[in-house]
């Protein structure tokens, strides 16, 4: 990994160019996130900061634009949990082309 930021970003962004499968991507983050007591403190963290468990209504004083903005971040946060909490669906191999009988 580079030290500098564009070399982490060009980096990250050609790991990103990579096509992954959703199921690697889900083990990927359950890794990351719940395989130690570091990432279970970093996800915790994230939570945090993303104001998962508050509306953001009430964090913004219901202004709306302090509103849009903390529903962004949480946003950010909700994906993230999604990811990590939703193993996802194998895909079929093909679509089913033929009709069953006549129609």
């Amino acid at each position: 990994m580079s030290d500098d930021t564009d070399g982490l970003l060009a980096e990250l962004a050609d790991a990103r160019r990579e096509k992954q499968d959703p199921l690697v991507r889900y083990q990927d983050f359950r890794a990351v996130f719940l395989g130690s007591e570091q990432g279970r403190r970093v996800l915790a963290e994230i939570m945090l900061l993303t104001h998962i468990n508050t509306s953001s209504a009430k964090l913004a004083s219901y202004d709306p634009y302090k509103t849009a903005f903390f529903d962004g971040e949480r946003s950010v946060g909700i994906k993230l949990m999604m990811i990590v909490n939703t193993e996802p669906r194998p895909r079929p191999e093909r679509a089913n082309t033929e009709l069953k009988g006549n129609v």
